[in-house]
């Protein structure tokens, strides 16, 4: 029978915890995006997909401050484009 090494168990436990983080991104991600094409914007315009990733890669920041904060400045923003 093998016997895992520490490191060998500290590398699967970051693979792990990455691959979870990922998949929050991709979450996060189609989040935003249906959250564009709600508000009545184009989802493949390059400049929302660009914030969708980036918004993706720091979801982090959406937990602490929250969905509404997130939603109501894209909404300001795509008021004053018009």
């Amino acid at each position: 029978m093998m016997v895992a090494t520490i490191s060998t168990v500290k590398r699967a436990v970051w693979l792990l915890v990455l691959c979870l983080y990922g998949a929050a991104a991709a979450a996060d991600i189609a989040a935003h995006l249906i959250s564009d094409a709600r508000a009545g914007q184009s989802w493949h315009d390059p400049a929302n997909l660009a914030v969708a990733f980036s918004a993706g890669l720091f979801w982090p920041a959406d937990l602490i401050l929250g969905r509404d904060h997130c939603a109501k400045r894209r909404i300001a923003l795509s008021r004053e484009r018009l």
